[in-house]
């Protein structure tokens, strides 16, 4: 109980977390609301600082997240889709992702997590692993993934093709004769070592029945700048 307390009681999540006189607080009718136009909520931590403060980022989250489902048993649903991204999420575990990742595209919840590989993600949620990984109905791996349990994975979701071999033998002694055979067998779509060897930038999608995809990514330089945001934003440190 205290390690979860002790987080609230840093000066600069207190001051982070304070309201200003006349500012309407961050909830989930603030990030929704269609009338001041789109708004977004950061929630960011230094390195050092993530297990410290997982208490206060992973409880702000789940409140949102619970909101919404309040929301939606009302039958007042969210106003416009929520996108919720969790990067680096190995470093801040949340012990409703396995139950909430099944659910909350139904209630309007785009639901992001970011890994740095699949054995990451066993070391955070053990045997749940899997079923983060299942109820997650896109999966994008990038390049950079050596590990064997991502590979393994990947691997396995893509599947196998059925590969034809023809030999051809002749006689020793130097005859016409020869005989020809043919031959199938399975073999893994994409081995281990192509998997290992995607080009930065790229990435294999994984959606849903849908057959894979060989994907490029948009460097965001290469994007349009964005509008100025229309009101300030809030960040927890």
């Amino acid at each position: 109980m205290q390690t979860v307390v002790q987080a609230w009681l840093d000066p600069a999540v207190h001051h982070s977390a304070t309201i200003p006189r006349g500012q309407h607080c961050v909830d989930l009718e603030w990030l929704t609301n269609q009338k001041d136009g789109a708004n977004t909520l950061y929630l960011v931590a230094p390195l050092d600082d993530q297990k410290r403060l997982a208490p206060v980022l992973g409880g702000l989250l789940g409140d949102l997240k619970d909101q919404a489902y309040q929301a939606d048993i009302a039958g007042t649903g969210l106003g416009r889709p929520l996108l919720m991204v969790v990067d680096e999420a190995g470093n801040m575990p949340l012990a409703w992702l396995p139950e909430v990742a099944a659910t909350c595209a139904g209630i309007g919840i785009l639901l992001v997590t970011i890994w740095q590989s699949k054995a990451q993600l066993d070391a955070a949620y053990g045997r749940l692993s899997d079923s983060v990984l299942t109820n997650h109905l896109t999966k994008i791996v990038f390049s950079g993934a050596s590990d064997a349990a991502t590979l393994d994975y990947v691997s396995r979701l893509l599947g196998d093709e059925e590969v034809s071999h023809r030999s051809v033998s002749y006689d020793v002694g130097g005859g016409t004769r020869r005989s020809v055979s043919e031959s199938t067998h399975r073999e893994a779509l994409t081995p281990f070592h192509l998997l290992r060897q995607v080009r930065p930038g790229e990435a294999v999608l994984i959606h849903g029945t849908l057959p894979p995809a060989h994907l490029k990514a948009r460097r965001w330089w290469e994007e349009p700048s964005p509008s100025p945001p229309s009101r300030r934003i809030r960040e927890t440190r």
